[in-house]
């Protein structure tokens, strides 16, 4: 089967239960996972461990593994070199106007999940977005994934 995506980077301000079970999906189907976050990558490894996702995750860039910080893609950018991906094979899940902008900036394709500070019409401008109206439909991007 041919993959559009090898990777997912994932906002970890973004992550709920909800991604339970979409990461085991993607892990299962082969792309390698990435979490970035503005929290030291310790912190964020006793969460996923706390959650029981820790094993889903291939790589976590923390806020002491990028000198750049949202909006600048730095970060992605580290994601991606950590996952072996590019731009042309990654999808990059958040639920700000920074990641968006992250996303665009690097013609990352996107999906926004609007929060309650943040709105669809938010996600305007980054012409390579999907935007979920909530956490229920990741579930939906999974088969879209494996293309």
């Amino acid at each position: 089967m041919s993959q559009k995506y090898k990777a997912i980077v994932i906002d970890l301000a973004c992550m709920s239960s909800a991604f339970h079970q979409p990461l085991a999906a993607w892990q299962e189907a082969g792309l390698r996972i990435g979490i970035i976050a503005n929290h030291p990558r310790k912190e964020v490894e006793a969460m996923l461990e706390a959650e029981q996702i820790a094993g889903n995750v291939d790589a976590i860039i923390g806020k002491e593994d990028s000198k750049t910080y949202k909006p600048h893609p730095g970060v992605l950018i580290k994601a991606m070199q950590k996952l072996r991906s590019n731009g042309r094979n990654t999808l990059f899940i958040s639920n700000s106007k920074s990641g968006a902008v992250m996303a665009q900036r690097i013609r990352l394709d996107f999906v926004g999940i609007p929060s309650s500070t943040l709105e669809i019409d938010d996600f305007a401008e980054v012409d390579t977005c999907t935007i979920l109206l909530s956490e229920a439909q990741l579930e939906d991007i999974i088969e879209p994934v494996l293309v």
